[in-house]
């Protein structure tokens, strides 16, 4: 009779060993489950995110861009016109035969090659500092002062005849 009930333990324990292993199994396939849920949603979520961001990123571009296409302000427009007339005074001078068609030049020059509009107040924010820009290189490339003696003197004549 010992060994009978040795033998009983036994095998309830490994009936109850094979049932926990199976409780396991199905805790572990739940679990498993589980994760992948979370991770198809996760997936979905970062999907949802970037799509976010991206949404995000167009509109702050839109923005700029609305924001960038104001009119500069009237002390931006003060300083270009400030700006222009300091920049002809070095050049040549004040008052000077040609000083007025020295401003027109280099007005001319920054319409043509860095977008200032024909009313400097009208002229986009995103252009200003490529103006400033252009005034410093004025000189460099569209200076010529015998040019401009010329053009005056044929503005004079226009006049008298």
């Amino acid at each position: 009779m010992t060994e009978y009930t040795n033998k009983t333990p036994k095998t309830k324990s490994d009936m109850n060993f094979i049932q926990t292993v199976d409780a396991m199994n199905k805790a572990l396939a739940m679990t498993n489950n589980l994760l992948t849920d979370m991770r198809g949603e996760f997936v979905e979520f970062r999907r949802e995110q970037a799509d976010f961001r991206q949404e995000h990123k167009e509109l702050t571009q839109r923005v700029d861009d609305l924001e960038l296409s104001y009119e500069i302000t009237h002390d931006q427009e003060d300083n270009i016109t400030y700006n222009v007339r300091r920049l002809a005074k070095e050049l040549v001078g004040y008052p000077s035969y040609i000083y007025g068609v020295t401003c027109s030049d280099i007005y001319r020059f920054l319409r043509r090659n860095y977008n200032l509009a024909s009313a400097v107040g009208k002229t986009e924010k995103r252009y200003y500092e490529g103006i400033i820009k252009g005034l410093n290189s004025y000189e460099e490339v569209q200076f010529d002062s015998d040019k401009l003696y010329e053009h005056k003197k044929k503005l004079d004549e226009a006049k008298k005849g």
